[in-house]
């Protein structure tokens, strides 16, 4: 009841924020500044920068026919964010205590495009003078290469030169920034392989539980799971640093086959989850009665099920009498001394009367262990989340900078506005 509260709750913030707010253009402008910051190759004050869209359906005019004139003007919001952020003009013009504000824009439109078309806007520096910077854009369809609209936009800055911002630009270098989802990625990774190390070294006798299934222990899957997102994560730093779209399609296609396999054995986990269970049950019985002994070493069998009695308040795998006559006592109806409320020695050793079995946990392990993960749900739920965001997150941001990136880059000479392809 109170999940359904909340999902009620959100839904009605999320309408509330769309009636009064255009939500989905501050998403899309703050996912433009933070690839074009982060992820993106940084570029010289007089390189062409693009960007790509898509016509949808709320940029269409009334004849739902081809995108109405006002939205190319708002395009352009998206491609200049990302030429300042890539070119650094944005961050020296306020390092200079100034602004910048549009002045002017004039547009020519050449063909129209029509719904769900894809295009790209490529941005560039034609000229500057004391006040001011011209910038030209260009809607160009990357199926035909036809310029669908031409723009000159005077980007007026306040309280500073733009001839000093521009000169200041021009002497520095181009500084590359690393691939931020591949980043987040190798993060992962690292953090996978820790937690896989942490539970090899601190909980290395669990692996006694199950003798037959010890190779799928739960550290052995975290380190090879950090191994394997480590080696994509490679693929996908590799990629934004040296340009590469061959290692960037590559990273692209492992975190798909990634997220296939993560789905494929989740599904297979619930369809079987019975069997798995079934499975799990024999594979502990087998093990508390073929290689349990009286030893009490750190990380034996024996001190592993002492833990798991006292921390569960549980005793056996079903119930208490999976204990009786194993091979470590095959005389005798017994259970470890874990498994007493009051633990005392020998307490688990029934009496003549057999009257002790009530101070014993009556619940089997099992079913102790289950309804704790049950109350724990929300969590695996949370970290399901998170981890498919980021691969979405990867997914999409090694796309953008496939199709963005470029084999050769321009050279760093002043372009001026050429007027015969227009």
């Amino acid at each position: 009841m109170i999940t359904c509260w909340i999902l009620t709750g959100v839904f009605g913030a999320i309408v509330l924020l769309y009636s009064l707010i255009e939500v989905h253009y501050f998403l899309r402008m703050f996912l433009t500044v933070f690839l074009a910051r982060f992820c993106k190759k940084r570029v010289h004050i007089l390189d062409e920068t693009t960007v790509y869209g898509i016509c949808i359906t709320t940029d269409v005019d009334t004849l739902l026919y081809h995108m109405n004139n006002a939205r190319y003007l708002r395009e352009l919001d998206f491609a200049r964010a990302d030429f300042y952020e890539r070119t650094s003009l944005y961050r020296e013009i306020c390092s200079q205590g100034s602004g910048v504000v549009q002045g002017a824009a004039t547009i020519r439109y050449r063909r129209f495009l029509k719904p769900l078309s894809v295009f790209k806007i490529t941005s560039k520096i034609i000229y500057w003078d004391e006040k001011s910077v011209f910038m030209e854009h260009r809607f160009i369809t990357p199926n035909d290469g036809f310029v669908r609209a031409i723009a000159m936009c005077r980007q007026r800055l306040l309280d500073c030169s733009a001839e000093a911002v521009i000169g200041s630009l021009m002497e520095r270098g181009v500084k590359q920034n690393g691939n931020v989802e591949a980043g987040v990625t190798q993060l992962c990774a690292c953090g996978i392989l820790g937690a896989g190390l942490w539970l090899r070294l601190a909980y290395s006798g669990y692996t006694t539980l199950v003798p037959h299934y010890s190779f799928a222990s739960a550290d052995s899957l975290l380190l090879a799971a950090g191994c394997v997102t480590f080696v994509i994560a490679f693929f996908g730093c590799c990629g934004a640093w040296f340009q590469s779209r061959c290692m960037l399609i590559t990273y692209f296609f492992l975190v798909i086959l990634m997220f296939l396999g993560e789905f494929m054995l989740g599904t297979l986990a619930f369809i079987f989850r019975e069997h798995l269970a079934k499975s799990l049950k024999d594979e502990l019985l087998f093990g508390i009665e073929k290689h349990y002994n009286v030893t009490r070493e750190p990380g034996t069998l024996p001190a592993i099920w002492d833990h798991i009695h006292t921390e569960f308040h549980c005793c056996g795998v079903r119930d208490y009498t999976d204990w009786f006559r194993i091979n470590a006592w095959p005389t005798e109806d017994r259970v470890p001394d874990s498994c007493c409320i009051q633990r005392e020695r020998y307490c688990g050793r029934l009496d003549l009367e057999e009257r002790n079995k009530e101070l014993w946990y009556q619940e089997g392990c099992a079913t102790a262990i289950q309804m704790w993960l049950v109350t724990r749900l929300h969590v695996v739920g949370t970290v399901g989340l998170v981890v498919a965001f980021l691969q979405l997150f990867g997914q999409v941001a090694s796309m953008i900078l496939f199709c963005t990136v470029r084999h050769k880059r321009s050279s760093h000479t002043y372009k001026s506005y050429d007027t015969t392809n227009t």
